[in-house]
């Protein structure tokens, strides 16, 4: 048995639905003797119906009678308040073309179509349309609504106010469009308790009309209540699901809510609807590099060349695309359509392409083995900018590259006097005297680091791991627990973090299960892959160094060689930078296996402390 208030709710829809085919069949049946502006009746008791949320019936009702009577405009006008009010905007423009060609003098078109423009951002185009109805001399009431609307449009708050109200007391006050209009003439006035008011009788009205929620929501996230905001965008997405506007408006909110995921979610209903949205791949592209989604990243992009390949940055936000896939030769070749563009664009100009051009480009060549290229490109963009700190990092990991360490140390003094807060400075540095041996130095490097940014992950693992080469456990726990869990880093950062810090406490079950199941997520992720094969060495080197386990141990023989297979696969993904692996303390305990040197292309030598 149902309860009482659901068939009562029941009965109620089928009696609705009942009166309009009813009404229908009635009025077709004594059409003749009906006096022409029953029309017009009979496009506010739809309207009436759909405002209820009876919107099949008011849409049927609508058809039938317009089919009986295609020449009563106003029907027409209602069919296209209806397509609208459903999302189908272009379907409702295209009706009210063709009632305008009809009858030019149709206020009512006119006013249905501003509404329309208004809500598209066609504002100059909407303010013609409501001009117009105005010169068509529509009836007293309908006058002020139109009025009261443009002022709204003009800026001209306190004008709006008094039309909308002139207009809502002589009429039956059940324009919920109205009492909307005129809360949003309140808000920007300053007046946000009237506003509220407005904005309650008309949620009474319609509690459906996407309008009243995204104004609302507007005026929300203007007050900075950003969360209040979302959650009234999220009501107009649901009262109008096919609105591209208030779709994207509510992405951008979740955006500066930090809500990535919902808000790339947001914007792929947008996309799907219109796959070459400008505005919406803008955003996704912030959005991707932000949840550090490299293939969704490079769809946006390429989708955005698709509307203008003639815009070299985006040919540069390309090429950093697939680098970060490891696919260094194509992003070679964006950053060549880039040059190229720049070039065409700035004839007499070349010398300004970016110092930031150069060094991606060395960047790029570095991890290619193309290292003299490299060297000339990193020196290009020093020359171009004298005080570019991460040129001159880059420039010591490429002469370190050369074996000039000597000048890659000296390097990396001048970053550190131009960028003294830079801890990628002091761990570049910690890389190169810990290849050399000297240990002790690397760690106070290490030290320096966390301590210019203890908010960077980075910082505390690679000080963490410089513990662990030292046998200093306890303190490698510890500075693991500090590795934060934002969105700015890389997600592998914590995985490694939270993984290696449970095998330190000896779960080694959970130490396993958080690599795998981040794995899971990031199956063919190159950065995901390599550090998670860096946590399984690490277990095989705590497993025998601090448990003292024998070589043959079958955990560590497990370890090492789901260590290798995720080396392997990473290098299968495309990564490429043999000389960082080869040099990485985390996988020292693979140098005595064959099949790590095999995957670095080098021979084999032991880099570990006796």
């Amino acid at each position: 048995m149902r309860p009482v208030s659901e068939v009562t709710r029941a009965i109620r829809q089928e009696l609705w639905s009942l009166s309009a085919v009813v009404l229908v069949a009635s009025w077709t049946s004594v059409a003749p003797a009906l006096p022409q502006n029953d029309a017009y009746w009979l496009a506010r008791y739809a309207e009436g119906l759909h405002r209820q949320g009876h919107v099949a019936e008011a849409e049927r009702l609508l058809q039938q009678a317009s089919q009986r009577w295609p020449d009563r405009l106003p029907l027409q006008v209602a069919l296209a308040r209806l397509a609208a009010a459903q999302g189908q905007t272009q379907y409702a423009l295209g009706l009210l073309q063709e009632v305008l060609r009809l009858d030019s003098r149709c206020v009512e078109a006119w006013l249905a179509r501003a509404e329309l423009l208004r809500q598209q951002n066609r504002i100059s185009e909407a303010m013609q349309d409501l001009e117009t109805a105005l010169r068509n001399n529509p009836s007293p009431e309908l006058a002020e609504r139109t009025r009261g609307l443009l002022r709204l449009m003009q800026g001209n708050w306190e004008a709006a106010i008094v039309h909308l109200t002139r207009y809502l007391n002589q009429s039956d006050g059940e324009d919920a469009e109205a009492f909307c209009w005129r809360g949003q003439a309140w808000l920007r006035s300053g007046r946000a308790d009237h506003a509220e008011a407005d904005f309650a009788r008309a949620l009474q009205i319609h509690p459906g009309l996407s309008e009243i929620w995204r104004l609302r929501a507007q005026a929300l996230e203007e007050q900075g209540q950003l969360q209040k905001a979302a959650a009234a965008y999220e009501r107009a997405v649901q009262a109008a699901p096919q609105d591209l506007a208030i779709r994207l408006a509510y992405a951008k909110v979740l955006y500066r809510l930090r809500s990535f995921h919902e808000c790339s979610t947001q914007l792929e209903a947008v996309l799907r609807l219109e796959p070459r949205h400008r505005e919406a791949l803008e955003l996704l592209v912030q959005t991707a590099r932000a949840l550090h989604q490299p293939r969704v990243l490079l769809t946006a992009i390429d989708r955005l060349l698709e509307i203008q390949n003639s815009d070299p940055s985006l040919w540069f936000r390309k090429a950093l695309a697939l680098e970060s896939l490891c696919r260094e030769p194509e992003a070679l070749q964006a950053l060549a359509e880039c040059e190229k563009l720049f070039i065409q664009n700035n004839p007499n100009d070349r010398q300004q392409l970016a110092p930031l051009f150069f060094a991606g480009r060395a960047r790029l060549l570095a991890k290619l083995d193309r290292l003299n290229e490299a060297l000339a490109d990193v020196n290009e963009a020093i020359q171009r900018s004298p005080r570019y700190a991460y040129a001159y990092r880059l420039r010591a990991d490429i002469r370190w590259r050369l074996g000039r360490i000597p000048e890659a140390l000296a390097d990396l003094d001048t970053a550190q006097q131009i960028q003294p807060d830079d801890e990628f400075i002091f761990i570049k540095r910690a890389e190169l005297l810990r290849a050399q041996g000297k240990w002790d130095a690397a760690l106070q490097e290490l030290d320096r680091a966390v301590q210019v940014s203890p908010q960077t992950g980075s910082a505390h693992t690679q000080r963490a791991g410089m513990l662990l080469l030292l046998g200093r456990w306890e303190e490698a726990a510890r500075q693991l627990a500090q590795v934060p869990g934002d969105d700015e880093e890389h997600p592998s950062t914590l995985a490694y973090a939270q993984a290696i810090q449970a095998a330190l406490q000896g779960d080694w079950q959970l130490a396993e299960r958080i690599a795998e199941q981040h794995l899971a997520g990031f199956a063919t992720d190159p950065m995901s892959t390599y550090n998670l094969a860096c946590a399984w060495a690490i277990f095989a080197d705590l497993r025998l160094r601090r448990g003292r386990a024998p070589v043959a141990d079958p955990h560590v023989v497990l370890y090492k060689r789901r260590a290798l297979d995720l080396l392997e696969k990473t290098f299968a993904l495309g990564y490429k930078d043999c000389w960082h692996t080869r040099h990485d303390p985390d996988l020292f305990v693979l140098h005595r296996e064959p099949a790590f040197w095999r995957l670095v292309k080098a021979n084999g030598q032991v880099l570990t402390r006796p």
